[in-house]
């Protein structure tokens, strides 16, 4: 359904970053599952994990946790040596988060991180990207701000209503693509 839904969408996203209201929701999940899903349909995706803090794609995958995103915007290594081609799905890139930072926001709020979402723009229809949750942490503000859409992930019986709505009335009206 996600699949579909952001194939057919009107404004046609092609970066879309995943998030929720707090930790533990299911949007590192989710974003995997998406980007499976996507890929599948022939479409080169990468899924990039953007929470910096609190990693959990290269986990989940079975993948190196580098070279990864916190690399390339070190300048420790390129773009190209930190994807990861998948095996089970030839569309599918994965983009590990790499070597946890001690600050976060000083790389995301740099021209690299810009730089970085520019080239993956160029090298893949869709780039799913795995956030921290919204209102949390700095990080989030800066990984949204070049993205097309957002996606709250939410899970029912564990989510708090108060912080959803919050989440919601945080996300910029005009990326909100849905929960």
């Amino acid at each position: 359904i996600l699949r579909t839904k952001i194939s057919q969408h009107p404004k046609q996203p092609h970066v879309v970053v995943f998030s929720s209201p707090e930790s533990g929701d299911g949007k590192s999940v989710t974003a995997i599952s998406t980007a499976g899903a996507v890929a599948m349909k022939s479409d080169r995706v990468v899924l990039v994990d953007a929470d910096l803090r609190k990693s959990a794609i290269h986990v989940q995958l079975g993948l190196p946790e580098s070279p990864g995103l916190a690399d390339v915007l070190a300048g420790e290594c390129t773009l190209e040596e930190a994807l990861v081609q998948t095996k089970e799905f030839p569309n599918l890139y994965v983009l590990s988060s790499g070597t946890p930072p001690s600050n976060p926001v000083e790389l995301l709020d740099s021209s690299q991180w810009i730089d970085v979402c520019t080239r993956l723009r160029g090298m893949f229809r869709y780039v799913i990207v795995d956030s921290p949750p919204v209102c949390a942490v700095a990080d989030y503000e800066l990984i949204q701000a070049v993205c097309d859409g957002v996606i709250l992930v939410v899970r029912p019986d564990f989510t708090n209503r108060r912080l959803f709505k919050n989440a919601l009335d945080f996300v910029p009206k005009a990326k909100f693509l849905g929960v």
